[in-house]
This record gives C-alpha cells, structure tokens and sequence, in this order.
C-alpha cells in the first residue's frame, strides 16, 4: 500500500491522460418490442469508440487509468427489431470479448469473462459513470470510472513528437529498486509513428509472468502505458531521464504502487523459469476434490502410464488463463495420444462454492474439458502446504510436467503470454516438444 504524499510528490513526474471529449450521436437508435412508453425510458447503449478512466488514486482525479472499448449491436433477426450488444476491451493488440451485458432504463451492467468481476454504471448518450467491482479482492473493492463516446479514444495533454528521442527494445528493469522488495524484470517497448490512439505499446516481464498489453504514449520526455483486462487494471507511468534511463511509477488498481527504473539493454536476461521450483520428494501426488467433490489423485486410473501436466492457478490469475487457453489447444492436439492434464485451483478464499462458480465459468469460458480440482485459498505459504513435494510455491501459475512412470520432467513457474510476443512463440515451441518427447 503506498503513502498519500509519497504520489503527490512523484506526481510532476507523470504523463497524464486526459478524459476524451464526448462526440454528437451520429447513429438512430435501433428499433425493439418494447411499448412507446418503454421505450421514452430507455437509454440505449451507443455503439462506436468509447474511452474510460479508473480513477485509482482518490488524491489526484488527473491520475487516472485509461482503457478503451467499442460497442456494436448483433441483430437477432433480419428485421433488426431485436439485438444484443456485443462489448469489445482493447488493449494494445488483444481484444477481450464481453457479451454478460444487461441494460434497465439508463443503468448498464457489464459482467466481464472469466473473472467475473462488474463494470456497473448510468448511462447517457455519450456517458457512462459508476463502478469497476472486482469481487476477487472482496465485495467492497470497488473503484471509480467514467466513460465518453469517442471514436479517437485515448489522448494525450500533448501531441507526440515524432522526432523524439525512440526508446524501442529491451529495458533492464527493477522494481522497488533501493529495497529489501526490489525485484528484476524486462521492459519490451516498440514505439510506433503516426498513431492517435497511441504510439506506444509493451509489456514488463518478471520471473513470474507479465503485464499484459499494455498501450499508452510517450511524448520524447515521459511514458504512460495501461491495460485492463477484468481482473487487473495496471498503469505505468516514467520519466524519460538523465543517462537515457527511466524514472517510473506503477499502480495496479486502488490498492498497489511502487517505483521502477530502466536502463536500455537488449542482452539482459531474466532467471530461466525452469530453474525457480524444485521438487523436495521423489514422487509429486496430491488427493483434491473436483467441482463434483469427488476426489482426484495421480494415483487414479485415468492418469496410469500418461503422461500428465499439473498446472497450480487461479481464476483470478490472467497469466494462468493465458497458460490455459494454451493448455486447452494443446490436450486437444494430444489428448488420444496419452497426454492428460490437471487444474489445481487456489481461489481467494478457502470456499468450495466459490471454487465450483469460478470453475465452471473458467470451463465455460475457455472450453477446458480436462480434470479441476480446487487446492483451497491462494495463499502461497498455504498452498505449499497443500503440495509439501514443492519446496514453495513462488507463482502462480506453477505447472509440472510427468512422464509416464511418474517422474517429474520440468517445473516451470510462471508463463509468459502472448502479450510477450517471441518469448511467448519460444514457450509455446518448448512445451509442445517437451510433451511430444515424453510422449
């Protein structure tokens, strides 16, 4: 948690964002079966280019967390007198389908994929105003956001200097850097000319993952790049500086903040994920309940002489829903060939309702159709606990890869998405020969 007066004065140092504009309606309002009465109530939710802003830091309405989005309608029928509205997140290159939309008269409620978590607001023409919800981190999270229609979404206080100094490559990063906390990182930035919407995108790599697609801008002098993707809002924030390093701030959410610096490096490397969890017992075997309650161990039947990848996650773990959605292509591409894998799931409470809700909706969702089970609450010391084979539990997701005598092959902690772009490709290239090799 960081102190009030520590943001205010670091503030000069930030790139601010400005809200967008609201633009003239410019569309008719599609035709439905509700009365003439109904409809006079109704304030529809107009499709096109919107920008919004969290507001996550209550000292300063300047500093605040663009995200951008569009909205179109998907006619039911070929009269088009009944639709639904089809919600598209945009972060860099990802987009984030969200079709949990329910409009009443002028409020909106926007229950985004996997995570669960709410964008809950009022409505006018050009404006939406209200809540972001993330019931993982409890049901009185709640922060702030407003929204305008706008086809040119993000802004910046100043138009980009194209002539500006390029910061395009990899970034030696620390974290917390001068702290008993510091920890390194990757900083990846391809910096692109002629962009309104912004010209600049990345991520940040850790020894545990990554932060997404981020996108924002960078003027010659100072640098802001954002994402939100449901379950975390995340903005970057630095100071292009003396030695060409830079000067940064992170915030994630409401609740998160701490420093960060950067030296341009394209030979830094980080620690090799293979290399962080070790196994502490000769055999690695568990006994967990399933949505169902039933209990599933390697030891079952179904996992005998397979070949079998155990991935620790959380739904509320983008990064492990990145290595999910991986997950599901490759049981698919390996499934009649002996390979089996298993979810072992750790929820922000010890609740196995909670898990089976998750659980069904990260099925649903993603269309994994192997083995859950829910480990209990995602603390890593209680999750060590749960799994003692494991020295600790560093990350999640951690995932073991077992041959078909039992034996543990690799333990990867973490996982690279594809925000990470070629470091994502290799990841993807090593697994899928790893598994073919075992197999």
């Amino acid at each position: 948690m960081y102190k009030l007066s520590l943001i205010s004065a670091l503030i000069a140092l930030a790139v601010i964002f400005t809200a967008c504009p609201p633009a003239q309606q410019d569309i008719d309002d599609p035709m439905n079966t509700n009365t003439e009465e109904e409809k006079e109530s109704i304030t529809y939710f107009q499709r096109g280019g919107w920008c919004g802003f969290l507001y996550i830091d209550s000292t300063n309405i300047n500093n605040n967390l663009p995200f951008t989005f569009t909205v179109k309608y998907e006619y039911l029928s070929t009269r088009k007198d009944t639709f639904s509205y089809v919600f598209m997140i945009r972060n860099g290159d990802e987009r984030i389908e969200v079709r949990d939309i329910v409009v009443k008269n002028d409020s909106v409620t926007i229950t985004l994929p996997v995570f669960g978590s709410q964008l809950i607001g009022k409505m006018t023409e050009t404006t939406i105003e209200g809540y972001w919800y993330n019931y993982n981190k409890g049901n009185n999270y709640k922060i702030p956001f407003k929204a305008y229609r706008d086809k040119t979404s993000r802004r910046f206080v100043s138009e980009p200097n194209n002539t500006a100094n390029d910061i395009s490559g990899n970034w030696k990063t620390t974290f917390s850097p001068g702290t008993e906390d510091a920890y390194p990182a990757l900083a990846i930035f391809e910096q692109r000319r002629g962009r309104r919407n912004g010209n600049l995108k990345g991520t940040f790599l850790t020894e545990t993952g990554d932060y997404r697609y981020l996108e924002g801008f960078f003027d010659g002098n100072s640098l802001a790049l954002s994402a939100f993707d449901g379950a975390h809002a995340f903005l970057f924030k630095g100071k292009f500086g003396a030695e060409g390093k830079i000067i940064g701030e992170f915030w994630s959410g409401s609740h998160w903040y701490e420093k960060w610096e950067a030296s341009q490096d394209d030979d830094f490397e980080l620690t090799d994920m293979k290399t962080l969890t070790k196994l502490q017992a000769s055999k690695f075997n568990f006994s967990l309940p399933n949505e169902q309650g039933e209990m599933i161990s390697l030891s079952d039947e179904r996992y005998k002489d397979k070949v079998v990848i155990v991935q620790i996650l959380g739904t509320w773990c983008p990064n492990c829903m990145d290595e999910t959605r991986d997950l599901v292509k490759l049981y698919e591409t390996y499934k009649d060939q002996g390979l089996e894998i298993i979810g072992i799931d750790f929820e922000p409470r010890d609740d196995k309702e909670l898990f089976q809700k998750n659980i069904q909706r990260l099925k649903a969702d993603l269309g994994v159709e192997y083995e859950m089970v829910f480990g209990g609450k995602s603390n890593k010391k209680e999750a060590a606990k749960v799994l003692p084979a494991l020295e600790h539990i560093m990350s999640y997701p951690t995932t073991l890869f077992i041959d078909r005598s039992g034996k543990v092959q690799e333990i990867h902690t973490g996982y690279y998405g594809p925000s990470t772009g070629e470091y994502h490709t290799k990841l993807q290239n090593e697994i899928q020969d790893l598994i073919s090799n075992l197999l």
